[in-house]
């Protein structure tokens, strides 16, 4: 059974391999605590820092649910690793906009060679399959933390 350390080994790395080769990198991470979510991402922030890559944090409302849009707009994509929680909170019927938005842009996050890290609890994950199943199929990888046995301890 992996670490936490590991998996967040694994993230790290992909999000390397991803800045070397000049490629885009999909990833999701289910959690079921918020504490464990704020642990990965202050140890994955930490890493990427290291290789002058920061962590930013894009928060999803019902205003700002189309994050391929917004995240292929931003002038710091190229350098910068967005981590992006509460998919739910995107709005529309079912809390589904942000997982529409992915379903139907989800190019816009490879052709602009974009890194993110979506953070989905049960729910969302089921959510997300459900209604952005062509998103789902393109994701390049997927972590997940919501095993209690496997829960960092300090």
């Amino acid at each position: 059974m992996e670490s936490f350390e590991d998996r967040v080994e694994t993230l790290f790395k992909e999000l390397e391999f991803a800045f070397q080769w000049q490629r885009p990198s999909i990833l999701l991470a289910s959690y079921e605590k918020e504490d464990t979510r704020r642990k990965v991402n202050f140890s994955l922030e930490q890493r990427l820092l290291a290789i002058n890559h920061p962590l930013k944090q894009i928060r999803v409302n019902e205003n700002r649910y189309d994050i391929p849009l917004i995240l292929s707009r931003r002038s710091d994509r190229q350098e910068v690793v967005y981590s992006i929680p509460h998919l739910s909170r995107g709005g529309g019927t079912e809390g589904a906009n942000a997982y529409r938005a992915l379903n139907i842009r989800r190019e816009l996050l490879v052709d602009y060679h974009i890194r993110v890290l979506f953070w989905l609890t049960r729910k969302e994950s089921i959510s997300l399959s459900r209604h952005a199943p062509d998103f789902w199929a393109f994701r390049h990888l997927v972590v997940e933390y919501d095993n209690p046995a496997q829960e960092y301890q300090r």
